[in-house]
């Protein structure tokens, strides 16, 4: 089954069980952004740079720019961007159903090419919703283009799989948002993978570079909402906030932070609406009353129970917060781990991130 448009998402809703048999697929690929296209508001790719979308896109030349990184990582809708002169990024994938047996393969991959002048476009975006289990042998990916002859290849894109129920097979250890393979070591990095089952409170990150080395400068890059000051207008759950730029819709279901001008935390909501470009309203957790005034501070923050990072380079402005240890697995060195600004491993310190340096 494969879509035949673009750039929206490709919905299926099924109250029952969806069944991807072997050798069959549910295929987005090449559905996204065409070339020089991007998200509103991000950059795009320019020159022979593959395209961006969570994983940044192989820049070739020194005149190349790769597109900037945009897109929800645990609730991810946007197709993937293009290369700069051609190929298009991957396309949107929304699924909802009760059980989900995967033993084919679903994907959301960038446009790439085998030919010397050939480009490469992001990997999409795949985001699934199981009421009951998943399941199956097969495969999810949401790759960048490959371009082997021609120039760089595509940054990886964005899947997220939630389920109620119970996961089994080998389906959660094939699923994959790795660059493509470009010419002569011009790779792309690495997109997110978010895997939410039933025990899960914020669901685990996966960055895998899947064997596809990133070249020098590519990094997988969480998306910023910022920080900044509660403005005039502040009350109960709306917070209007000082950025200098509109939040893109990306934003509904990210965390944020609040916290009294003395630094004291009031909590951490997650975005519910946008309602005007530059305020949010937050959710409740529960049956709080959240509490905003003018005044206080805000900070977007990720939140995950688990997070691994396999040879890839992981960026983010905003805080990163994970209840258990990293899984830092070769790529993340101290250095890297620096650029957050906080790191929260179980209470623990920075120093307390596992795997070889």
């Amino acid at each position: 089954l494969a879509q035949s448009a673009m750039p929206g998402p490709f919905m299926m809703n099924v109250p029952g069980a969806v069944t991807i048999d072997n050798g069959g697929a549910i295929d987005v690929s090449s559905r996204g952004y065409a070339a020089g296209a991007t998200y509103p508001g991000a950059t795009p790719s320019a020159g022979n740079a593959a395209g961006s979308h969570l994983g940044s896109g192989a820049t070739y030349s020194g005149g190349d720019v790769s597109g900037s990184a945009y897109g929800s990582v645990d609730r991810p809708q946007e197709p993937g961007a293009g290369a700069g002169l051609q190929m298009n990024g991957g396309g949107v994938l929304r699924l909802i159903a009760g059980n989900v047996t995967v033993n084919g393969a679903i994907r959301a991959n960038g446009q790439g090419g085998e030919g010397g002048s050939d480009h490469s476009g992001a990997g999409g975006s795949i985001w699934i919703t199981a009421n009951g289990a998943v399941s199956g042998a097969g495969s999810v990916e949401a790759r960048g283009g490959d371009d082997r002859a021609g120039y760089g290849s595509g940054g990886g894109g964005a899947i997220a799989i939630e389920s109620a129920g119970l996961t089994s097979g080998t389906l959660i250890g094939h699923l994959g948002a790795p660059a493509g393979t470009g010419y002569n070591g011009h790779n792309g990095a690495a997109g997110t993978v978010v895997v939410r089952g039933q025990s899960s409170t914020f669901g685990d990150l996966i960055v895998d570079s899947k064997g596809v080395p990133a070249s020098a400068g590519m990094a997988t890059e969480l998306p910023a909402l910022g920080s900044g000051i509660a403005q005039n207008g502040s009350s109960g759950a709306m917070l209007v906030t000082d950025r200098a730029a509109d939040i893109p819709g990306y934003f509904v279901g990210h965390w944020v932070d609040v916290s009294t001008a003395s630094g004291s935390l009031k909590g951490t909501w997650r975005i519910q609406s946008i309602p005007s470009p530059r305020t949010v309203i937050l959710a409740p957790n529960g049956s709080e009353v959240i509490d905003v005034t003018a005044g206080d501070t805000w900070a977007g923050v990720y939140l995950f129970d688990n997070a691994t990072v396999r040879n890839s380079t992981l960026n983010s402005a905003d805080k990163l917060r994970v209840t258990n240890p990293i899984i830092n697995q070769v790529a993340i060195r101290r250095k890297t781990l620096e650029q957050f600004p906080l790191i929260l491993l179980s209470g623990l310190g920075v120093e307390n991130a596992r795997g070889t340096k």
